[in-house]
């Protein structure tokens, strides 16, 4: 939701399995959070972990990792209070809860890509798994025992409206399409056929060299001095329906469809009642959520061997 208070939440693969009340091996524990250790070689090996899921490029300056190291720690930390949290509040994830969440990540990817991941990676898919309900129940504690008690009223929505009232102004835009072409003599022809009436979508799926043509070159709506000069002037000249010209840019030669024009608007407060209130909310949790983990970290008895972080 917001930076500080999702940063554990939006974590994939940062926690380790942490063994209940005992040090295996006799391995030295490293933290402690109420009944749950983790063990010094359990951190490095999670963090060793991290840095090539995520790709960091490696380092041999010292600082720099010790830094990362401390950084990795104080994530585990969080996310090791937050779960002994969720058993305290007998909170869980179900496997339907997790199997709709799998589902969702499955979709960013096409074909089998999902699953070369884990192959290239040489990683679990049933430990990731495990690491994708934890996240969900960080996130489910978060929820039940921080926001639900964030409270917004009318009157802070109101008064937030108004003192922030010239941010919510809205630009002139336009939606548009676009071809893109490498010469200006290939983008005469496309026009041609255009103007002969061939439908311009069409031709920018047949021939635009933009990453945007299988879309029939849709860019979506653009507001006003957001393109180069050259563009922005042409697109917001045009009337809707029409065609532009072929203009030069950087990147080759353009034709440009305008499909709908939004004029420059100021939205009333109960335009906007929705929108201040989640921004309210998570102001309102940016400031609670430091004191809340806090308070977790006392009463679930952490500890941090720091001997064996020198």
């Amino acid at each position: 939701m917001i930076n500080k208070a999702w940063t554990v939440v939006l974590i994939i693969l940062m926690a380790v399995g942490c063994t209940q009340g005992e040090k295996t091996n006799n391995m030295e524990t490293l933290l402690k959070v109420g009944k749950h250790t983790l063990s010094l070689a359990e951190f490095n090996d999670a963090f060793e972990l991290s840095q090539m899921i995520s790709e960091q490029s490696q380092t041999s300056d010292p600082g720099y990792r010790q830094m990362a190291r401390l950084q990795f720690l104080r994530q585990l930390l969080e996310e090791m209070t937050i779960l002994s949290q969720a058993e305290e509040l007998n909170l869980a994830i179900s496997d339907q809860e997790l199997e709709k969440e799998l589902n969702k990540i499955r979709k960013d990817y096409p074909d089998n890509s999902f699953d070369e991941i884990f192959l290239k990676k040489a990683i679990s898919y049933d430990k990731w798994k495990e690491k994708i309900r934890k996240r969900l129940l960080v996130g489910k504690v978060i929820q039940a025992d921080l926001i639900r008690n964030i409270s917004v009223t009318a009157e802070e929505i109101k008064s937030y409206y108004y003192e922030y009232k010239e941010t919510f102004n809205r630009p002139e835009m336009v939606r548009i399409h676009q071809i893109l072409l490498p010469t200006k003599n290939q983008a005469k022809k496309v026009l041609a056929e255009i103007k002969k009436g061939a439908s311009f979508q069409d031709m920018a799926r047949a021939h635009s060299t933009s990453p945007d043509k299988d879309k029939g070159g849709d860019l979506g709506f653009i507001a006003k001095e957001i393109l180069p000069e050259d563009l922005d002037r042409t697109i917001f000249k045009l009337k809707k329906g029409k065609v532009s010209r072929v203009v030069k840019s950087d990147y080759g030669y353009h034709l440009f469809l305008v499909t709908e024009k939004k004029p420059a608007s100021q939205p009333d407060l109960s335009q906007l009642t929705k929108t201040i209130k989640k921004r309210i909310k998570e102001e309102k949790l940016e400031q609670a959520y430091g004191p809340w983990l806090a308070n977790l970290r006392s009463r679930h008895n952490v500890k941090i061997n720091e001997r064996l972080l020198e």
